[in-house]
């Protein structure tokens, strides 16, 4: 008979994707519980052998300054700490992996009172509270990133696991290139991170308004924002030779293997997804993210010299970010397409993310390791 595994992961497509990645691999030899949240659910996609359990907890970092919330957020995470050690109890779960997010602290703390052995993976370059908080009881410690802050001495590198279509699509398109000077027309995907990107959706068309007319005649946009802004968005772009606006794509690997220039937030997905396509990419960290994590997950790729980062923030005498600068370095981009291409084809994506962290739990489950 299959063992059981637990998945925990919610919250957000960044901590939703590589579990599901993980899952399509593991399913394979063992039956998957995934625990998640109302917002984690809708990122999934259907797995065989793997049930899905949603918990009814919420953010409590979202409820600073409102005492009633923050009392409502603490008896949703109890009631979901015991939901969840009745199921793993239930299900008589072998391990629990970890994967970040406020939907993963009642799975992994009610393992640790269980006495189940946990992995933890962090996807972003500065480790998340939740997993950095259980990662002193983690059987191991997984990263993204070589050098990830506020990581475990103990941990491990070993990339962020893509979703098994964007790397098929990653190991055809690799060898394919466009000859020199031959970019026309001039595909440009904008992509917001799972939950889109209000930024992105007024400040990409105000930027291509202000380009040459004769390269708008070339320029082909594909954009993911939010449902609601999807209209405003459309009707701020100036005439472009095609656009296409949506809230979600299914075949967004297929999208970004097919753009010349990707414009982007930087979550850890994005940036495990850009340096395997290996795409010249415009990165936009989302400010408010917790510990600044967005921003070093594109320093990662613009340091490899296949991306440039523009920050939201002034910078001493540097000015706050504005159409303006990012007409001047998508034209710039545009114009010099094949040199920008050339860099990120070097890009050097973590290949082994997926077999590591499949060797590990198995190892774990198959001698019995507690912590």
């Amino acid at each position: 008979m299959k063992n059981t595994i637990a998945i925990a992961a919610g919250g957000t497509g960044g901590h939703i994707f590589p579990a599901q990645a993980i899952c399509e691999l593991l399913n394979k030899r063992y039956y998957i519980l995934w625990f998640t949240d109302q917002k984690g659910q809708k990122f999934m996609k259907p797995i065989d052998d793997c049930k899905v359990v949603i918990l009814p907890v919420t953010s409590i970092a979202t409820t600073r300054g409102d005492e009633i919330q923050f009392v409502y957020g603490l008896a949703r995470l109890a009631i979901s700490i015991v939901k969840a050690m009745y199921t793993l109890t239930k299900n008589k779960v072998k391990l629990v992996v970890g994967f970040g997010g406020y939907p993963a602290a009642p799975v992994l703390c009610a393992a640790f009172i269980l006495r189940i052995p946990t992995v933890i993976h962090e996807q972003n370059a500065v480790m998340g509270r939740v997993n950095r908080f259980f990662s002193k009881s983690a059987s191991s410690v997984m990263t993204s990133f070589e050098k990830t802050i506020h990581a475990p001495s103990n941990a491990v590198y070993v990339g962020n696991p893509i979703r098994q279509s964007i790397a098929k699509i990653a190991e055809i398109k690799l060898g394919e290139t466009k000859n020199t000077g031959a970019f026309n027309p001039i595909r440009i995907l904008v992509i917001g991170g799972s939950q889109g990107s209000a930024l992105l959706s007024s400040l990409v068309p105000s930027a291509i308004a202000k380009l040459p007319e004769e390269l708008k005649t070339k320029i082909y946009v594909t954009q993911q924002t939010r449902p609601e802004l999807i209209d405003v968005t459309r009707k701020s772009y100036p005439k472009i030779a095609e656009l296409v606006i949506a809230s979600f794509f299914d075949d967004i690997g297929e999208k970004m293997a097919s753009s010349d220039i990707i414009i982007a937030r930087a979550g850890a997905t994005t940036i495990a997804e850009l340096s395997y396509l290996r795409k010249p990419a415009i990165l936009i960290p989302l400010v408010s993210a917790k510990d600044n994590h967005q921003y070093y997950n594109a320093k990662y790729l613009a340091d490899q010299g296949g991306a440039i980062i523009l920050e939201e923030k002034d910078k001493g005498e540097e000015k706050a970010l504005n159409p303006e600068i990012l007409a001047k370095l998508i034209e710039d981009m545009i114009n010099n397409l094949p040199e920008w291409a050339s860099k990120a084809k070097k890009t050097m994506p973590s290949t082994n993310a997926l077999a590591n962290m499949v060797t590990k739990i198995n190892q774990i489950i198959m001698y019995n390791t507690k912590f």
